[in-house]
């Protein structure tokens, strides 16, 4: 999950209305809540959940956020299942027209069970692992009659992590795992329209070409060596495009409704559809 990109579009939502707010008293904290649902060609649906606390300092911010959220991995003859908590802390700044943010995250993957034909059963070996990462965006935001703007960025990821991989041994089936690291690098722009009562509301688009220098957790186990559990499994290069669509409705000077939908389109994975409803509260 892309979270400064996100955090960041949560906080330019809540200063589009900026103008508006500067005579009152000024807002300055922003709590987020936001669930919805994963759905990956092919795979079943996971839902994921997301609280984030978030200060404004001056045209700067800081923010903490935990996500849960679920998701498997597929090979040749077994599907491997996931769930993932991860914490995240961000901060980002704008200057002028650019804006630059970034983050680190620390969490845990937690492997469920193991879905073959012959049923489910329970992983024999490893029960989780630790995942972390950093990454970063710069961007610039071009404003047309006040009301529509263009923001072109592009981002750059690391994660670290493990995969669990099968094998078969006169001892019966069992999981080992993998180390999984890579860089992921995008750009895109998104386009945003502000309207209504003190241009509270907004609805926009994205497009964004992601590339990634590891595609192996979507691989199936059997380019991998099982006699030695501690190598790296291997790197795939990957790219696919990113689209979505999203809106903002302004409930109150403190309250707004978020609602988004995407979808991934070429990787190597399979593509995925996002929705998501949240809602921020400003104090």
């Amino acid at each position: 999950m892309r979270r400064s990109v996100f955090l960041f579009a949560l906080v330019m939502g809540a200063a589009h209305s900026a103008a508006a707010v500067a005579a009152e008293a000024p807002l300055v904290w922003m709590l987020t809540g936001a669930g919805g649902a994963l759905k990956r060609d092919s795979d079943r649906t996971h839902t994921y959940e997301a609280v984030a606390l978030t200060r404004k300092l001056g045209s700067a911010y800081i923010s903490a956020s935990i996500t849960h959220f679920g998701a498997d991995v597929r090979q040749i003859d077994v599907t491997l299942t996931s769930s993932y908590t991860i914490g995240y802390v961000a901060g980002g700044a704008t200057f002028g027209p650019w804006f630059v943010d970034g983050y680190a995250s620390l969490g845990d993957q937690h492997y469920g069970q193991i879905i073959a034909g012959a049923g489910k059963r329970d992983v024999n070996g490893p029960t989780h692992s630790g995942v972390r990462g950093v990454g970063g965006d710069v961007g610039y935001i071009k404003w047309f009659r006040d009301t529509w703007s263009v923001a072109p960025s592009a981002s750059l990821q690391w994660i670290d992590s493990r995969a669990l991989r099968g094998q078969v041994s006169s001892a019966g089936p069992s999981e080992y795992e993998t180390r999984e690291t890579g860089a992921t690098f995008g750009a895109g722009a998104r386009i945003d329209h502000v309207f209504g009562a003190e241009r509270g509301n907004s609805i926009g688009f994205r497009y964004t070409h992601y590339v990634s220098t590891n595609a192996s957790a979507a691989l199936s186990s059997a380019a991998r060596s099982a006699l030695d559990p501690a190598r790296q499994s291997g790197h795939r290069a990957d790219g696919w495009e990113d689209l979505g669509g999203y809106t903002t409705l302004r409930l109150t000077r403190r309250v707004y409704l978020d609602l988004s939908v995407s979808r991934t389109l070429g990787a190597l994975a399979g593509d995925m559809t996002t929705t998501a409803l949240g809602g921020r509260v400003l104090f």
